[in-house]
């Protein structure tokens, strides 16, 4: 198992001035922001955060493909049992058609195995939690889920199933709040 501090240094080997590089610290937040939830909500959060941590991973190898690329990665490094948040992270619904910005196009390498694999991963808590913190997280810190989803739309655009990505993340945002008996804003003030 590893350990949050791992979990980053992982994340930034190789790197010339990881502190500069935009998805690094946003990574960092979106593990730290689904360590918190995690606690409250008495799941393992040294796990939730180390999935935080290694959501976009691949963006070091493959930034257009960077889903494949971090599974590939984690899984060719023995890292295996933390891979999966790469492909399921932006994919809510267990929908490879849910994503906030522009379909995974089906010419991308690994196309054909990150769809079966969102269509028949059993989603869990941990997989939630992710997700929705990866749209509430910026390189900067916390923002709201409205301006999230419209900062990635600006950048990758929209499409036919953007509504339905938008109410899907709204609902599990919900979801999760209601768990915790509060929004998930209130702990931007320790992120």
């Amino acid at each position: 198992m590893l350990n949050k501090e791992e979990a980053y240094n992982l994340l930034v080997k190789g790197l010339e001035n990881p502190d500069e590089i935009r998805y690094v610290a946003h990574s960092k937040y979106v593990g730290d922001l689904a360590g918190m939830i995690a606690k409250e909500l008495s799941l393992d959060s040294e796990y939730a955060t180390v999935l935080g941590y290694l959501h976009d991973i691949g963006r070091k190898y493959e930034s257009d493909n960077h889903i494949y690329a971090g599974y590939e990665y984690l899984t060719n490094n023995g890292y295996e049992d933390y891979a999966f948040i790469c492909l399921t992270h932006s994919f809510l619904n267990n929908d490879i058609e849910c994503i906030c910005g522009c379909f995974l196009s089906p010419d991308s390498r690994g196309y054909s195995e990150v769809k079966e694999f969102v269509e028949n991963h059993p989603y869990t808590m941990y997989d939630k939690i992710i997700q929705t913190c990866d749209l509430l997280c910026l390189h900067s810190g916390g923002t709201t889920l409205e301006d999230r989803i419209e900062d990635i739309e600006q950048r990758k655009g929209t499409h036919h199933k953007s509504l339905y990505h938008k109410e899907t993340a709204f609902a599990q945002k919900e979801e999760i709040e209601k768990l915790l008996g509060h929004s998930i804003y209130d702990f931007y003030d320790s992120l």
